[in-house]
């Protein structure tokens, strides 16, 4: 599945319903009902298949989560073909970043902070975050609202 691909593509745009029927998303509205000033939102879930969607507030497609392991209620994600490397433990991705000469960047080991690390390309950045079982959840996002990013 090229889900890269989806990333800055419309909410109803014709690839990204195709998706949302084909998996059975169900779509939220996520507004600023406190009036804190945060931009709307709109998520869209996946639970049997393990995957969700964030749409920022023109509705552009900015942030996928796949669920390598279940949790907060989402099935495992089925990994069929997916356009981006999993790795089973934390050096596994580590090493391969490093080989790859890939820009990254990594928490390895803060006390009560799961291990993760991120690879930077141009167009979007994967983020991959490992707990004792081995991967747990890849976060693909664009650069531009990635936490910290450059």
């Amino acid at each position: 599945m090229n889900l890269i691909g989806l990333l800055r593509r419309n909410l109803k745009d014709p690839e990204i319903i195709e998706v949302l029927d084909h998996y059975d998303f169900r779509v939220q509205y996520d507004f600023d009902r406190d009036f804190e000033n945060r931009p709307d939102s709109y998520w869209a879930e996946s639970l049997e298949h393990g995957f969700a969607l964030r749409f920022d507030e023109n509705q552009r497609l900015v942030t996928i989560f796949v669920y390598v392991q279940a949790a907060d209620g989402l099935n495992r994600c089925s990994l069929e073909t997916l356009d981006f490397d999993l790795f089973e433990d934390f050096d596994s991705a580590r090493s391969n970043a490093e080989r790859k000469q890939l820009r990254h960047s990594l928490n390895a080991g803060e006390p009560g902070i799961p291990q993760w690390l991120r690879i930077e390309h141009e167009t979007h950045f994967v983020h991959y975050e490992f707990n004792d079982s081995g991967l747990r959840l890849v976060t693909l996002m664009l650069p531009e609202t990635a936490p910290g990013a450059r």
